[in-house]
Protein backbone atom coordinates (compact mmCIF):
# COMPACT_ATOMS: atom_id res chain seq x y z
CA UNK A 1 0.00 0.00 0.00
CA UNK A 2 1.10 3.52 -0.51
CA UNK A 3 -0.39 6.66 0.23
CA UNK A 4 -1.78 9.30 -2.41
CA UNK A 5 0.78 10.79 -4.28
CA UNK A 6 3.60 8.87 -3.38
CA UNK A 7 3.20 5.80 -5.59
CA UNK A 8 6.49 4.28 -4.26
CA UNK A 9 6.38 4.65 -0.83
CA UNK A 10 5.23 1.10 -0.45
CA UNK A 11 4.25 -0.33 2.83
CA UNK A 12 3.25 -4.48 3.17
CA UNK A 13 -0.03 -4.81 3.56
CA UNK A 14 0.50 -6.54 7.46
CA UNK A 15 0.99 -2.99 9.01
CA UNK A 16 -2.84 -2.58 8.51
CA UNK A 17 -5.22 -3.82 10.79
CA UNK A 18 -8.00 -5.68 9.88
CA UNK A 19 -8.67 -9.17 8.65
CA UNK A 20 -5.43 -11.28 8.95
CA UNK A 21 -3.93 -12.48 6.12
CA UNK A 22 -1.46 -15.64 5.28
CA UNK A 23 1.97 -15.18 3.68
CA UNK A 24 2.04 -17.25 0.60
CA UNK A 25 5.25 -19.53 0.64
CA UNK A 26 6.97 -19.10 -2.69
CA UNK A 27 10.62 -18.90 -3.85
CA UNK A 28 10.82 -15.09 -4.97
CA UNK A 29 12.76 -13.78 -7.72
CA UNK A 30 15.94 -11.86 -7.48
CA UNK A 31 14.43 -8.56 -8.06
CA UNK A 32 11.27 -9.13 -5.99
CA UNK A 33 13.95 -9.89 -2.92
CA UNK A 34 15.71 -6.21 -3.65
CA UNK A 35 12.77 -4.68 -4.34
CA UNK A 36 11.24 -6.07 -0.69
CA UNK A 37 8.61 -7.73 -1.94
CA UNK A 38 6.61 -10.32 0.03
CA UNK A 39 3.12 -11.84 -1.25
CA UNK A 40 0.42 -12.40 1.10
CA UNK A 41 -3.30 -14.12 0.56
CA UNK A 42 -6.45 -12.89 1.38
CA UNK A 43 -8.75 -14.89 3.06
CA UNK A 44 -11.06 -15.33 0.32
CA UNK A 45 -12.57 -18.44 -1.29
CA UNK A 46 -12.43 -17.42 -5.79
CA UNK A 47 -13.87 -20.26 -8.04
CA UNK A 48 -13.29 -19.95 -11.40
CA UNK A 49 -16.16 -18.71 -13.38
CA UNK A 50 -18.16 -19.24 -10.08
CA UNK A 51 -19.82 -16.10 -8.91
CA UNK A 52 -20.22 -14.82 -5.16
CA UNK A 53 -22.22 -12.34 -3.64
CA UNK A 54 -22.20 -10.76 0.04
CA UNK A 55 -19.40 -13.32 0.78
CA UNK A 56 -18.22 -12.60 4.50
CA UNK A 57 -14.00 -11.87 4.40
CA UNK A 58 -13.95 -11.33 8.19
CA UNK A 59 -15.22 -9.74 11.61
CA UNK A 60 -13.12 -7.46 13.23
CA UNK A 61 -12.97 -4.51 16.13
CA UNK A 62 -10.86 -1.96 15.90
CA UNK A 63 -8.87 -1.77 19.47
CA UNK A 64 -7.18 2.14 20.39
CA UNK A 65 -4.39 1.50 18.68
CA UNK A 66 -5.71 0.05 15.49
CA UNK A 67 -7.41 2.86 15.21
CA UNK A 68 -4.85 5.55 15.26
CA UNK A 69 -3.60 3.76 12.72
CA UNK A 70 -6.54 3.04 10.52
CA UNK A 71 -6.94 6.76 10.88
CA UNK A 72 -3.61 8.14 9.72
CA UNK A 73 -3.79 6.10 6.80
CA UNK A 74 -7.28 7.10 5.51
CA UNK A 75 -6.86 10.93 6.47
CA UNK A 76 -3.86 10.21 3.73
CA UNK A 77 -5.97 8.69 1.11
CA UNK A 78 -3.57 5.40 1.11
CA UNK A 79 -4.05 2.66 -1.08
CA UNK A 80 -3.51 -0.94 -1.52
CA UNK A 81 -2.87 -3.46 -4.23
CA UNK A 82 -4.37 -6.82 -4.81
CA UNK A 83 -3.14 -9.54 -7.48
CA UNK A 84 -5.04 -11.80 -8.97
CA UNK A 85 -3.81 -13.88 -11.47
CA UNK A 86 -0.60 -11.73 -11.92
CA UNK A 87 -3.48 -8.19 -13.09
CA UNK A 88 -2.99 -5.95 -10.25
CA UNK A 89 -5.99 -3.68 -8.90
CA UNK A 90 -5.86 -1.08 -6.33
CA UNK A 91 -8.32 0.09 -4.14
CA UNK A 92 -9.15 2.65 -1.33
CA UNK A 93 -9.13 1.43 2.23
CA UNK A 94 -11.64 4.36 3.26
CA UNK A 95 -12.39 7.99 2.92
CA UNK A 96 -12.27 11.33 5.04
CA UNK A 97 -16.02 13.23 5.15
CA UNK A 98 -14.85 15.89 7.29
CA UNK A 99 -11.75 16.86 9.88
CA UNK A 100 -13.61 14.75 12.66
CA UNK A 101 -15.32 11.91 10.83
CA UNK A 102 -13.94 9.27 8.86
CA UNK A 103 -15.39 5.84 6.79
CA UNK A 104 -14.51 2.78 5.86
CA UNK A 105 -15.30 0.47 2.65
CA UNK A 106 -16.35 -2.76 4.03
CA UNK A 107 -17.33 -4.78 1.00
CA UNK A 108 -15.17 -5.43 -2.20
CA UNK A 109 -16.82 -6.30 -5.31
CA UNK A 110 -14.15 -7.89 -8.20
CA UNK A 111 -15.27 -7.76 -11.49
CA UNK A 112 -13.15 -10.77 -13.97
CA UNK A 113 -13.40 -10.57 -17.53
CA UNK A 114 -12.83 -13.95 -19.06
CA UNK A 115 -11.90 -15.45 -22.49
CA UNK A 116 -12.58 -19.37 -23.02
CA UNK A 117 -10.45 -20.50 -19.97
CA UNK A 118 -8.47 -17.34 -19.32
CA UNK A 119 -8.79 -14.78 -17.31
CA UNK A 120 -8.16 -11.40 -19.48
CA UNK A 121 -8.82 -8.62 -16.74
CA UNK A 122 -9.69 -7.68 -13.72
CA UNK A 123 -11.48 -4.62 -12.06
CA UNK A 124 -12.21 -3.89 -8.37
CA UNK A 125 -14.38 -1.41 -6.44
CA UNK A 126 -15.06 -0.77 -2.88
CA UNK A 127 -18.44 0.24 -1.67
CA UNK A 128 -20.46 0.36 1.83
CA UNK A 129 -18.64 3.31 3.52
CA UNK A 130 -19.28 2.93 7.31
CA UNK A 131 -18.44 5.36 10.21
CA UNK A 132 -15.23 4.50 11.40
CA UNK A 133 -15.83 4.19 15.10
CA UNK A 134 -13.47 2.75 18.28
CA UNK A 135 -14.81 -0.73 19.49
CA UNK A 136 -17.16 -1.60 17.08
CA UNK A 137 -17.63 -4.89 15.27
CA UNK A 138 -17.35 -4.60 11.70
CA UNK A 139 -17.64 -7.18 8.68
CA UNK A 140 -16.39 -7.35 5.77
CA UNK A 141 -17.41 -8.99 2.78
CA UNK A 142 -17.02 -9.19 -0.69
CA UNK A 143 -18.49 -10.43 -3.72
CA UNK A 144 -16.51 -11.70 -7.47
CA UNK A 145 -18.71 -11.41 -10.71
CA UNK A 146 -17.27 -13.37 -13.89
CA UNK A 147 -17.36 -11.77 -16.87
CA UNK A 148 -17.40 -12.56 -20.72
CA UNK A 149 -14.66 -10.43 -21.93
CA UNK A 150 -13.87 -10.15 -25.52
CA UNK A 151 -9.76 -8.91 -24.84
CA UNK A 152 -7.81 -11.16 -26.08
CA UNK A 153 -4.78 -13.22 -23.53
CA UNK A 154 -2.06 -12.00 -25.22
CA UNK A 155 -3.38 -8.50 -24.80
CA UNK A 156 -5.06 -8.91 -20.89
CA UNK A 157 -2.12 -6.39 -19.53
CA UNK A 158 -4.08 -3.29 -21.80
CA UNK A 159 -6.29 -2.28 -19.33
CA UNK A 160 -3.16 -1.77 -17.02
CA UNK A 161 -1.07 0.01 -19.21
CA UNK A 162 -3.48 3.06 -20.05
CA UNK A 163 -2.81 3.62 -23.37
CA UNK A 164 -5.04 6.03 -23.78
CA UNK A 165 -2.94 8.42 -21.59
CA UNK A 166 -0.60 8.57 -24.52
CA UNK A 167 -2.89 8.26 -27.77
CA UNK A 168 -1.44 7.46 -31.35
CA UNK A 169 -1.55 10.62 -32.71
CA UNK A 170 0.22 12.12 -29.94
CA UNK A 171 2.93 9.55 -30.40
CA UNK A 172 3.25 10.13 -33.97
CA UNK A 173 3.57 13.38 -33.83
CA UNK A 174 6.31 13.68 -30.57
CA UNK A 175 8.05 10.96 -33.01
CA UNK A 176 7.99 13.25 -36.00
CA UNK A 177 8.79 16.66 -33.85
CA UNK A 178 11.65 14.61 -33.10
CA UNK A 179 12.53 13.21 -36.06
CA UNK A 180 12.89 16.42 -37.62
CA UNK A 181 14.98 17.85 -34.34
CA UNK A 182 17.85 15.07 -34.78
CA UNK A 183 17.62 15.22 -38.71
CA UNK A 184 18.19 19.22 -38.69
CA UNK A 185 20.74 18.99 -35.74
CA UNK A 186 22.54 16.12 -37.83
CA UNK A 187 22.02 18.64 -41.20
CA UNK A 188 23.63 21.44 -39.14
CA UNK A 189 26.69 19.63 -38.01
CA UNK A 190 27.00 17.73 -41.34
CA UNK A 191 27.21 20.96 -43.33
CA UNK A 192 29.57 22.69 -40.85
CA UNK A 193 32.37 20.19 -40.80
CA UNK A 194 32.00 19.65 -44.38
CA UNK A 195 32.60 23.29 -45.21
CA UNK A 196 35.23 23.64 -42.38
CA UNK A 197 37.58 20.49 -43.68
CA UNK A 198 36.93 21.38 -47.33
CA UNK A 199 38.55 24.88 -46.57
CA UNK A 200 41.52 23.38 -44.27
CA UNK A 201 42.06 20.86 -46.87
CA UNK A 202 42.25 23.82 -49.48
CA UNK A 203 44.63 25.76 -47.33
CA UNK A 204 46.82 22.58 -47.08
CA UNK A 205 46.48 22.75 -51.08
CA UNK A 206 47.77 25.96 -51.41
CA UNK A 207 50.51 25.00 -48.71
CA UNK A 208 51.74 22.46 -50.85
CA UNK A 209 51.65 24.36 -53.81
CA UNK A 210 53.51 27.08 -52.30
CA UNK A 211 56.63 24.55 -51.01
CA UNK A 212 56.76 23.42 -55.06
CA UNK A 213 57.13 27.14 -55.42
CA UNK A 214 59.65 27.29 -53.07
CA UNK A 215 58.12 29.39 -50.64
CA UNK A 216 58.18 28.69 -47.41
CA UNK A 217 55.06 30.08 -46.01
CA UNK A 218 53.34 27.89 -43.78
CA UNK A 219 51.04 29.34 -41.11
CA UNK A 220 51.01 26.50 -38.18
CA UNK A 221 47.70 27.17 -36.59
CA UNK A 222 44.54 25.78 -35.47
CA UNK A 223 44.52 22.30 -35.00
CA UNK A 224 47.09 21.23 -38.03
CA UNK A 225 49.37 22.61 -35.07
CA UNK A 226 48.54 20.03 -32.88
CA UNK A 227 49.85 16.83 -34.25
CA UNK A 228 52.72 16.29 -31.55
CA UNK A 229 49.96 16.91 -28.77
CA UNK A 230 46.97 15.68 -29.36
CA UNK A 231 47.42 11.93 -29.01
CA UNK A 232 48.64 13.22 -25.55
CA UNK A 233 47.69 10.27 -22.36
CA UNK A 234 45.16 11.98 -20.47
CA UNK A 235 45.41 12.62 -17.08
CA UNK A 236 44.13 10.68 -14.17
CA UNK A 237 44.16 7.45 -16.79
CA UNK A 238 43.41 5.04 -14.35
CA UNK A 239 39.77 7.18 -14.11
CA UNK A 240 39.38 7.81 -17.58
CA UNK A 241 39.91 4.22 -18.91
CA UNK A 242 37.48 2.55 -15.82
CA UNK A 243 34.50 5.27 -17.12
CA UNK A 244 35.10 4.46 -21.14
CA UNK A 245 34.87 0.51 -19.65
CA UNK A 246 32.20 1.34 -17.55
CA UNK A 247 30.29 3.44 -20.09
CA UNK A 248 30.22 0.74 -22.46
CA UNK A 249 28.88 -1.92 -20.18
CA UNK A 250 26.02 0.00 -18.95
CA UNK A 251 25.21 1.25 -22.81
CA UNK A 252 25.12 -2.51 -23.61
CA UNK A 253 23.29 -3.36 -20.64
CA UNK A 254 20.46 -0.50 -21.42
CA UNK A 255 20.07 -1.69 -24.52
CA UNK A 256 19.41 -5.52 -23.57
CA UNK A 257 17.53 -4.55 -21.15
CA UNK A 258 15.30 -2.35 -23.57
CA UNK A 259 15.32 -4.83 -25.89
CA UNK A 260 13.72 -7.61 -23.54
CA UNK A 261 11.04 -5.12 -22.46
CA UNK A 262 9.68 -4.46 -26.37
CA UNK A 263 9.70 -8.33 -26.85
CA UNK A 264 8.06 -8.96 -22.93
CA UNK A 265 4.79 -9.66 -22.47
CA UNK A 266 4.40 -10.42 -18.90
CA UNK A 267 4.69 -6.56 -18.30
CA UNK A 268 3.29 -6.18 -14.64
CA UNK A 269 5.61 -8.58 -13.21
CA UNK A 270 8.06 -7.35 -15.76
CA UNK A 271 9.90 -4.51 -13.31
CA UNK A 272 11.12 -7.28 -10.93
CA UNK A 273 11.94 -9.22 -14.00
CA UNK A 274 13.80 -6.32 -15.15
CA UNK A 275 15.80 -5.90 -12.32
CA UNK A 276 16.79 -9.36 -11.99
CA UNK A 277 18.11 -9.26 -15.80
CA UNK A 278 19.51 -5.54 -15.29
CA UNK A 279 21.73 -7.43 -11.99
CA UNK A 280 22.25 -10.39 -13.83
CA UNK A 281 23.43 -8.86 -17.00
CA UNK A 282 25.70 -6.07 -15.12
CA UNK A 283 27.23 -9.31 -13.58
CA UNK A 284 28.19 -11.23 -16.70
CA UNK A 285 28.78 -8.15 -18.79
CA UNK A 286 31.48 -7.06 -16.65
CA UNK A 287 34.14 -8.45 -19.03
CA UNK A 288 33.21 -6.06 -21.84
CA UNK A 289 34.07 -2.79 -19.07
CA UNK A 290 37.13 -5.11 -18.59
CA UNK A 291 38.22 -5.63 -21.87
CA UNK A 292 37.24 -1.91 -23.12
CA UNK A 293 38.86 -0.08 -20.02
CA UNK A 294 41.89 -2.92 -20.34
CA UNK A 295 42.15 -2.39 -24.18
CA UNK A 296 42.10 1.60 -23.62
CA UNK A 297 44.75 1.78 -20.35
CA UNK A 298 47.54 -0.36 -22.84
CA UNK A 299 47.18 2.53 -25.36
CA UNK A 300 48.14 4.68 -23.01
CA UNK A 301 50.68 2.70 -21.35
CA UNK A 302 52.45 2.18 -25.26
CA UNK A 303 52.32 6.02 -24.85
CA UNK A 304 53.72 6.42 -21.30
CA UNK A 305 55.87 3.20 -20.37
CA UNK A 306 56.12 4.30 -16.66
CA UNK A 307 51.94 4.25 -16.63
CA UNK A 308 51.78 0.35 -17.73
CA UNK A 309 52.70 -1.16 -14.70
CA UNK A 310 49.69 0.41 -13.16
CA UNK A 311 47.18 -1.16 -14.42
CA UNK A 312 46.01 -3.87 -11.69
CA UNK A 313 45.31 -0.26 -10.42
CA UNK A 314 42.60 0.61 -13.50
CA UNK A 315 41.29 -2.62 -13.16
CA UNK A 316 40.34 -2.44 -9.53
CA UNK A 317 38.48 1.19 -10.32
CA UNK A 318 36.80 -0.67 -13.08
CA UNK A 319 35.47 -2.60 -10.51
CA UNK A 320 33.97 -0.73 -8.19
CA UNK A 321 33.07 2.18 -10.07
CA UNK A 322 29.50 1.69 -10.45
CA UNK A 323 29.03 -0.70 -7.58
CA UNK A 324 30.10 2.17 -5.40
CA UNK A 325 28.06 4.91 -7.08
CA UNK A 326 25.17 3.16 -6.75
CA UNK A 327 25.74 2.06 -3.18
CA UNK A 328 26.68 5.59 -2.00
CA UNK A 329 23.72 7.51 -3.62
CA UNK A 330 21.35 4.70 -2.77
CA UNK A 331 22.43 4.00 0.82
CA UNK A 332 20.50 7.21 2.67
CA UNK A 333 17.65 5.98 0.68
CA UNK A 334 17.53 2.56 2.62
CA UNK A 335 18.40 4.26 5.79
CA UNK A 336 15.03 6.55 5.75
CA UNK A 337 13.25 3.19 4.33
CA UNK A 338 14.43 1.20 7.29
CA UNK A 339 13.26 4.13 9.46
CA UNK A 340 10.02 4.57 8.15
CA UNK A 341 9.47 0.44 8.07
CA UNK A 342 9.10 0.86 4.01
CA UNK A 343 8.92 -2.03 1.87
CA UNK A 344 11.70 -0.60 -0.35
CA UNK A 345 14.62 -1.70 1.95
CA UNK A 346 15.87 -4.38 0.03
CA UNK A 347 15.48 -7.87 1.48
CA UNK A 348 19.21 -8.97 3.33
CA UNK A 349 18.74 -12.05 1.24
CA UNK A 350 18.75 -10.54 -1.80
CA UNK A 351 21.88 -8.34 -0.70
CA UNK A 352 23.76 -11.65 0.14
CA UNK A 353 23.11 -12.94 -3.36
CA UNK A 354 23.94 -9.79 -5.28
CA UNK A 355 27.65 -9.47 -3.28
CA UNK A 356 28.14 -13.19 -3.67
CA UNK A 357 27.35 -12.59 -7.73
CA UNK A 358 29.29 -9.23 -7.25
CA UNK A 359 32.52 -10.88 -5.61
CA UNK A 360 32.77 -14.59 -7.47
CA UNK A 361 31.54 -14.18 -10.59
CA UNK A 362 31.77 -10.03 -11.47
CA UNK A 363 35.63 -10.37 -10.24
CA UNK A 364 36.65 -13.16 -12.52
CA UNK A 365 34.98 -11.67 -15.58
CA UNK A 366 35.89 -8.35 -15.22
CA UNK A 367 39.88 -9.71 -14.47
CA UNK A 368 39.44 -12.08 -17.67
CA UNK A 369 38.42 -9.16 -19.78
CA UNK A 370 41.77 -6.93 -19.16
CA UNK A 371 43.98 -10.12 -20.07
CA UNK A 372 42.11 -10.57 -22.64
CA UNK A 373 42.43 -6.81 -23.99
CA UNK A 374 46.52 -6.98 -23.07
CA UNK A 375 46.50 -10.12 -25.44
CA UNK A 376 44.68 -8.54 -28.11
CA UNK A 377 46.33 -5.76 -28.01
CA UNK A 378 49.91 -7.37 -27.77
CA UNK A 379 49.06 -9.24 -31.10
CA UNK A 380 47.75 -6.13 -32.87
CA UNK A 381 50.16 -4.04 -34.66
CA UNK A 382 49.08 -0.72 -32.96
CA UNK A 383 52.18 -0.73 -30.72
CA UNK A 384 54.42 -0.25 -34.11
CA UNK A 385 52.19 3.15 -34.76
CA UNK A 386 52.57 5.02 -31.65
CA UNK A 387 51.82 8.66 -32.75
CA UNK A 388 54.97 11.02 -31.84
CA UNK A 389 53.72 13.17 -28.50
CA UNK A 390 56.08 15.86 -27.55
CA UNK A 391 58.25 15.73 -23.89
CA UNK A 392 56.82 19.34 -22.99
CA UNK A 393 53.00 19.87 -23.25
CA UNK A 394 52.04 23.09 -25.83
CA UNK A 395 50.80 26.26 -24.15
CA UNK A 396 46.82 26.54 -24.86
CA UNK A 397 46.10 30.28 -25.93
CA UNK A 398 43.14 32.14 -24.89
CA UNK A 399 40.38 30.99 -27.21
CA UNK A 400 39.55 34.23 -29.67
CA UNK A 401 35.93 34.24 -28.60
CA UNK A 402 34.33 34.11 -25.16
CA UNK A 403 31.96 31.86 -26.20
CA UNK A 404 34.58 29.22 -27.64
CA UNK A 405 35.72 28.63 -23.93
CA UNK A 406 35.23 24.96 -22.85
CA UNK A 407 32.85 25.66 -20.34
CA UNK A 408 30.42 27.26 -22.59
CA UNK A 409 31.50 24.33 -25.21
CA UNK A 410 30.01 22.58 -22.39
CA UNK A 411 26.69 24.47 -21.55
CA UNK A 412 26.13 24.03 -25.79
CA UNK A 413 27.19 20.45 -26.27
CA UNK A 414 24.96 19.36 -23.58
CA UNK A 415 21.92 21.20 -24.33
CA UNK A 416 20.86 20.27 -28.01
CA UNK A 417 21.26 16.57 -27.21
CA UNK A 418 18.53 17.25 -24.61
CA UNK A 419 16.26 18.86 -26.68
CA UNK A 420 15.83 16.39 -29.29
CA UNK A 421 14.86 13.86 -26.86
CA UNK A 422 12.78 15.73 -24.18
CA UNK A 423 9.51 14.99 -25.71
CA UNK A 424 9.71 11.53 -25.21
CA UNK A 425 11.59 12.24 -22.22
CA UNK A 426 8.71 13.50 -20.26
CA UNK A 427 6.72 11.11 -21.45
CA UNK A 428 8.85 8.34 -19.81
CA UNK A 429 9.03 10.48 -16.52
CA UNK A 430 5.49 11.07 -16.79
CA UNK A 431 4.89 6.91 -16.92
CA UNK A 432 6.95 5.92 -13.86
CA UNK A 433 6.66 8.76 -11.45
CA UNK A 434 3.15 9.77 -11.69
CA UNK A 435 1.17 6.33 -12.03
CA UNK A 436 0.38 6.56 -15.47
CA UNK A 437 1.80 3.17 -16.91
CA UNK A 438 1.58 2.92 -20.13
CA UNK A 439 4.19 0.89 -22.26
CA UNK A 440 6.86 2.89 -23.06
CA UNK A 441 9.74 0.80 -23.67
CA UNK A 442 8.87 1.73 -27.70
CA UNK A 443 10.18 5.33 -26.92
CA UNK A 444 12.81 4.53 -25.01
CA UNK A 445 14.08 2.60 -27.84
CA UNK A 446 13.37 5.72 -30.14
CA UNK A 447 14.49 7.93 -27.36
CA UNK A 448 18.05 6.09 -27.37
CA UNK A 449 18.43 6.13 -30.71
CA UNK A 450 18.36 9.56 -31.45
CA UNK A 451 19.73 10.25 -27.56
CA UNK A 452 23.15 8.81 -29.14
CA UNK A 453 22.84 10.36 -32.58
CA UNK A 454 22.97 13.89 -31.43
CA UNK A 455 25.64 13.14 -28.45
CA UNK A 456 27.94 11.90 -31.37
CA UNK A 457 27.55 14.23 -33.98
CA UNK A 458 27.44 17.23 -31.19
CA UNK A 459 30.91 15.65 -29.64
CA UNK A 460 32.69 15.73 -32.89
CA UNK A 461 31.65 19.10 -33.55
CA UNK A 462 32.70 20.32 -30.03
CA UNK A 463 35.73 18.81 -30.15
CA UNK A 464 36.61 19.84 -33.69
CA UNK A 465 36.37 23.60 -31.86
CA UNK A 466 37.78 22.91 -29.39
CA UNK A 467 41.18 22.01 -31.65
CA UNK A 468 41.00 24.63 -33.90
CA UNK A 469 41.12 26.80 -30.53
CA UNK A 470 44.28 24.97 -30.09
CA UNK A 471 43.36 23.33 -26.87
CA UNK A 472 44.54 19.60 -27.15
CA UNK A 473 43.33 18.09 -24.04
CA UNK A 474 40.18 16.95 -25.74
CA UNK A 475 39.93 13.88 -24.15
CA UNK A 476 38.48 14.36 -20.98
CA UNK A 477 36.38 17.05 -22.50
CA UNK A 478 35.21 14.92 -25.08
CA UNK A 479 33.50 12.84 -22.27
CA UNK A 480 32.36 16.17 -20.89
CA UNK A 481 30.35 17.67 -23.88
CA UNK A 482 28.13 14.03 -24.02
CA UNK A 483 28.16 13.91 -20.07
CA UNK A 484 26.91 17.51 -19.76
CA UNK A 485 23.68 15.97 -21.23
CA UNK A 486 22.61 14.33 -17.56
CA UNK A 487 23.10 17.83 -15.79
CA UNK A 488 19.67 18.67 -18.02
CA UNK A 489 18.40 15.79 -17.10
CA UNK A 490 18.34 16.25 -13.88
CA UNK A 491 17.51 20.00 -13.46
CA UNK A 492 14.30 18.60 -15.76
CA UNK A 493 13.80 15.94 -13.28
CA UNK A 494 13.92 18.68 -10.18
CA UNK A 495 11.03 20.93 -12.34
CA UNK A 496 9.11 17.85 -12.33
CA UNK A 497 9.01 16.99 -8.51
CA UNK A 498 8.76 20.84 -7.91
CA UNK A 499 5.81 21.02 -10.39
CA UNK A 500 4.38 18.46 -12.11
CA UNK A 501 3.85 15.67 -9.49
CA UNK A 502 1.87 15.26 -6.21
CA UNK A 503 4.89 13.85 -4.26
CA UNK A 504 5.53 15.25 -0.66
CA UNK A 505 7.06 14.11 2.29
CA UNK A 506 11.01 13.38 3.46
CA UNK A 507 10.95 9.25 2.16
CA UNK A 508 9.85 9.91 -1.19
CA UNK A 509 12.00 13.44 -1.38
CA UNK A 510 15.08 10.89 -0.78
CA UNK A 511 13.63 8.27 -3.02
CA UNK A 512 13.13 10.32 -5.91
CA UNK A 513 16.23 12.43 -5.58
CA UNK A 514 18.31 9.10 -5.36
CA UNK A 515 16.79 7.42 -8.27
CA UNK A 516 17.00 10.77 -10.53
CA UNK A 517 20.52 11.24 -9.20
CA UNK A 518 21.51 8.02 -10.22
CA UNK A 519 19.94 7.87 -13.59
CA UNK A 520 21.87 11.19 -14.03
CA UNK A 521 25.71 9.73 -13.48
CA UNK A 522 24.45 6.69 -15.88
CA UNK A 523 23.34 8.52 -18.63
CA UNK A 524 26.78 10.86 -17.78
CA UNK A 525 28.81 7.71 -18.03
CA UNK A 526 26.87 6.59 -21.36
CA UNK A 527 26.62 9.73 -22.85
CA UNK A 528 30.48 10.21 -22.16
CA UNK A 529 31.76 7.02 -23.96
CA UNK A 530 29.20 7.61 -26.54
CA UNK A 531 31.07 11.03 -27.02
CA UNK A 532 34.79 10.29 -26.60
CA UNK A 533 34.08 7.20 -28.78
CA UNK A 534 32.56 9.16 -31.50
CA UNK A 535 35.27 12.30 -31.17
CA UNK A 536 38.14 9.66 -31.28
CA UNK A 537 37.22 8.36 -34.53
CA UNK A 538 36.90 11.93 -35.63
CA UNK A 539 40.19 12.97 -34.40
CA UNK A 540 42.18 10.04 -35.85
CA UNK A 541 40.46 10.51 -39.33
CA UNK A 542 41.05 14.16 -39.65
CA UNK A 543 45.15 14.21 -38.72
CA UNK A 544 45.77 10.92 -40.62
CA UNK A 545 44.33 12.76 -43.77
CA UNK A 546 46.37 15.59 -42.37
CA UNK A 547 49.00 13.87 -42.52
CA UNK A 548 48.33 11.70 -46.18
CA UNK A 549 48.01 15.57 -47.05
Amino acid sequence: MHPHGNTYETYHYTLLPGCALQEEKKSLTLGELLAGERVFTLATDIRFNHNTSDRVLCKHKFNVYEAKILAYVIQRNYRYELTIDELPVWGAIGDKISDNELSIFLHQTFYIGVNGNEIVNVTFETSSPAKFEIDTVYTFTYSVVFEPSTVEYANRFSTVFETRYVSSRTRLASLINTSLIVLLLFSLIALILSRTLRSEHAKIEREAQFRLEGQDIIDESGWRCLYADVFRVPRHTGIFCAILGCGTQLLLLTALTIFLSVVSNHRTSMSHNLVTFSVLGYVFTSSIAGYVSGYQFMGCGFMAPPMASKWIRAFHVTFLLVPVIYTTVFSPTWFVAMIYGSSKLPCFKGVIIVLCLWVFVAYPLCLAGVLCSRYVFRRTERRRNIPHVNQIPRLIPRPPRKLLAPRYLLLVSGILPFIAVFVEFSFVFTSIWSLRPFHFYGFLTVTAIFYIVVTACVSVVATFVLLSTENHYWKWMSIGFGASCAAYTFAYAVFFYLFKTSMHGPFMLVLYYSYCFVIMLFLALIGGTVSYFAASYFVKAIYAQAKND
